[in-house]
């Protein structure tokens, strides 16, 4: 189990697969011990008396770097990065197709493309939007532009505080890494708030993704950094990670096909397996 004193803070970068990661850490920490946060409920919370920022053991949310410093313990920083192009087109159709998104009503009232959404600059979170969350609240201001110099204050917090740097396209290993670093059961799960109707990364015309490549050159650089730490911490799983990472990946896939993946008593069974396979770290 997670070290009982320590307080981990996931920082959900959108569209990086953060929800299905949520179900994940709910089985992990209690819901009492358990607070999910956006910006505006993260600056709500800095103002708490510190008894109360203190009683939480996993912080989650939309929030920028920064929280671990009103946090009255011990804390640890997790996230997942996407690459930049697919994370900016799901997060267009994602806004396109659900109703309760910022965008949706502006994207409803008249069908913008995405070329269109950009060379309007609708919104931030489609421009350099995983540095800005990385870099921190001195980035918070929308209006403020990111610089190279947020790009490298992202690179050395992710460096310094984060105890695991995921990533969505290395889903599953992620998750293994997760496990070794904090002690967790096996982590099943079920994907979970996958953007619908998404075509395909290829289908993206030439000048739609060089737009998107043009607002994102640094989120590029820095996924291309948060690759490099991925890689060392595979390199220091040491030589049965790829055994266990196949192992995991059978018994997920075996998971998600029973109609009662959702029922505790089948997880039991499936965390049970473990003690016969390679997932013994």
């Amino acid at each position: 189990m997670p070290d009982q004193n320590e307080a981990l803070i996931f920082l959900h970068i959108p569209k990086a697969g953060g929800s299905t990661l949520y179900k994940i850490l709910e089985q992990h920490y209690p819901r009492s011990k358990t607070v999910k946060l956006d910006s505006l409920q993260a600056a709500r919370f800095k103002t708490l008396p510190a008894e109360e920022r203190g009683r939480y053991r996993l912080l989650q949310g939309h929030v920028y770097f920064g929280l671990h410093r009103f946090i009255p313990r011990v804390s640890t920083y997790i996230t997942f990065l996407r690459r930049p192009v697919e994370r900016v087109v799901s997060f267009y159709y994602y806004a396109r197709s659900t109703p309760d998104h910022y965008l949706y009503p502006v994207l409803a009232a008249e069908p913008l493309d995405l070329k269109t959404v950009l060379a309007r600059d609708l919104t931030e979170e489609l421009r350099n939007g995983q540095t800005r969350l990385l870099a921190g609240e001195e980035w918070e201001d929308p209006q403020r532009a990111v610089t190279l110099a947020a790009l490298e204050q992202a690179k050395t917090n992710l460096r310094n505080h984060f105890r695991v740097v995921g990533l969505l396209e290395e889903f599953d290993a992620s998750l293994l890494l997760l496990r070794r670093a904090f002690g967790w059961d096996l982590p099943f799960y079920l994907k979970d708030n996958v953007t619908k109707e998404k075509p395909p990364d290829t289908s993206l015309d030439i000048e739609t993704r060089r737009l998107i490549e043009d607002a994102n050159s640094l989120d590029i650089e820095l996924y291309e950094f948060a690759r490099y730490l991925f890689d060392v911490q595979l390199h220091g799983a040491g030589d049965s990670f790829a055994a266990d990472l196949d192992n995991f990946r059978r018994l997920n896939a075996d998971y998600a096909r029973s109609p009662l993946s959702f029922a505790t008593p089948f997880r039991r069974v499936f965390r049970r397996l473990q003690q016969s396979l390679s997932f013994d770290h």
